[in-house]
């Protein structure tokens, strides 16, 4: 297949990229929520490993089973090169060349972030365990999943090489929609206009877990619970989400670990209307 570039994306030892490779990859990029171990609140009480393991059930579309990323040089990612780790991240490719089942939000983010991930990856505990990670999809599964890939392998814009942090409604939106992924459970199924919003207020995706099945809330409109709250509210609903032990689809113990000023910023870019906001 044809080489994707990602140029200048290498994993480095600065201290700088590491940390906050490890605050993306356990906070707001959430890979240690599908990544980690997958006992159940193991992660609410210290960070996890990263041997994978979680089993994803997607009904009709298949399953998938998130493999290991941690350091170990067999059972994760170690021995893989530096470009072949950026073009997963970047354009959803795997070691072999083939397309991943998009559920990550990496593709859009900016250059510096991804070298902190590879960064802190590269440095983290080596977890032994090798997971089956290849893609149970079925036929259904890959025509709904085709077109999200072709937007991955070939992305319209350069993403910019560094963004914020900054409490700003520019730097909540590149959060929601470059770090956190906040669009795909959170805007209407079949929609691409990003999250719901007054045409829409009742929520997003109506998504499956364990047996019941939820429907993720709006985030904008009169209808949705952010209109009615100030921004400490907003702050104070993770922090104590984060802690209070429930199960949900939504990875609260991985967005707890977000700073207030990255809360603060999230709030700001759900209040605002982000059309003005959206810069490359």
């Amino acid at each position: 297949m044809h080489v994707l570039p990602v140029e200048g994306l290498i994993a480095t030892w600065d201290p700088a990229y590491v940390e906050r490779g490890r605050h993306l990859v356990m906070g707001p990029a959430r890979c240690a929520a599908c990544h980690g171990d997958p006992s159940p609140n193991i992660a609410r009480t210290h960070e996890p490993t990263l041997g994978g393991g979680r089993l994803f059930r997607l009904g009709i579309a298949g399953s998938l089973v998130a493999p290991n990323i941690s350091a170990h040089p067999v059972d994760g990612i170690g021995a893989l090169p530096d470009a072949t780790l950026a073009r997963a991240l970047r354009h959803g490719v795997d070691r072999h060349g083939r397309r991943m089942f998009p559920v990550m939000a990496t593709d859009e983010m900016s250059d510096y972030d991804i070298q902190a991930i590879l960064s802190y990856l590269r440095a983290s505990e080596p977890e032994a365990g090798w997971h089956d990670a290849r893609a149970k999809l079925s036929w259904f599964g890959k025509v709904v999943a085709a077109p999200r890939l072709q937007a991955r392998a070939n992305p319209q814009d350069r993403p910019r090489a560094f963004v914020g942090p900054e409490r700003s409604a520019a730097y909540g939106q590149y959060l929601a929609d470059a770090v956190a992924g906040c669009r795909s459970c959170h805007t209407e199924s079949g929609g691409s206009s990003g999250f719901v919003s007054e045409a829409a207020p009742y929520g997003g995706r109506t998504l499956r877990w364990e047996r019941e099945s939820i429907r993720a809330p709006a985030l904008r409109g009169v209808r949705s619970p952010i209109a009615h709250m100030t921004e400490q509210q907003f702050i104070e609903l993770f922090r104590t989400r984060a802690n209070d032990g429930g199960r949900s689809p939504m990875p609260w113990t991985a967005f707890g670990r977000m700073t207030d000023d990255e809360l603060g910023a999230l709030y700001l870019h759900l209040r605002t209307d982000t059309a003005s906001h959206r810069a490359r």
